[in-house]
């Protein structure tokens, strides 16, 4: 096996924290996410791969549409994420198994009807390398998913505005700075798909993930993703532990958002996009 490329790096950690972070966002992202499958064409017993499957949320949601009779292969180059997926999905009754390492180098056995992979892409050195790397292992016919951000599409923004909202963007902005990742590869994903050799749909889904300020999901969202981005934060001198002040965000967010009536947006827009293999 050849090392693989160098990519973005991943600032929010691999930790406990993290893990549970990722199982929180897949509970609000799970029904959009399910839509781009569905659209894409996941039915009763595929076998499909899910490319940096980490705990094994996109994972949950294929096995929804594949059933028992379909069978997953999930790869991620965190070991521990993928122990805590084959758990969870064991505990389903999926057919799950996993695969530690990189897509672009791994081995996996056998072709499959479908890959998928869900904000993968925008830590990628290369996205289209990553999309070439997930089609070799799908079958002539097969599809191709991404489902990723994209900023630029719209703003990823509080309406009306309030100043801790602005504040935490602000945080989570100087988290990503000189990480290497392409944040807005969501609206790159025909294009890339076409320099993969591939055909994309004429049209991707894209939707905002939205929730009321004061709920707890918009406040538990912003608080669990500010936590584990917190040591990078602070071994770059952006915060202290006393700015943040984790034991009171949820109180501080959710009062702020109140007294506006705010709606805020959960993530940028997240685009579903897919293509077929010739």
């Amino acid at each position: 096996m050849v090392d693989a490329p160098r990519d973005a790096d991943y600032v929010l950690g691999r930790s406990d924290q993290e893990y549970d972070r990722l199982i929180e966002q897949g509970a609000v992202l799970g029904p959009a996410t399910e839509r781009v499958l569905r659209a894409a064409g996941l039915v009763e017993g595929m076998r499909v791969l899910d490319v940096g499957c980490g705990v094994g949320e996109v994972a949950r949601l294929v096995h929804g549409l594949v059933g028992e009779s379909g069978e997953i292969v999930g790869v991620d180059v965190d070991g521990s994420a993928t122990g805590i997926a084959e758990q969870r999905l064991r505990a389903m009754g999926s057919r799950f198994t996993s695969v530690v390492g990189d897509i672009r180098v791994v081995d996996i056995e056998g072709d499959f009807e479908a890959a998928c992979c869900r904000m993968v892409l925008q830590y990628q050195l290369d996205a289209t390398e990553a999309i070439s790397a997930m089609a070799r292992h799908v079958k002539p016919g097969g599809v191709v998913i991404a489902h990723e951000i994209a900023p630029s599409l719209g703003s990823f923004g509080a309406h009306p505005t309030f100043s801790m909202f602005e504040q935490v963007v602000g945080w989570i902005a100087a988290a990503w700075t000189d990480s290497g990742g392409n944040a807005n590869v969501g609206v790159e994903l025909g294009r890339r798909f076409l320099e993969a050799g591939l055909e994309p749909v004429e049209q991707p889904i894209v939707e905002f993930v939205c929730a009321l300020g004061d709920s707890d999901v918009a406040a538990r969202r912003f608080r669990m993703l500010i936590a584990c981005l917190l040591p990078v934060l602070m071994d770059r001198g952006a915060v202290s532990e006393g700015d943040v002040d984790l034991g009171t965000f949820e109180e501080r967010f959710r009062s702020e958002a109140r007294t506006v009536n705010s709606t805020v947006a959960l993530w940028p827009p997240l685009v579903g996009w897919w293509a077929r293999r010739a």
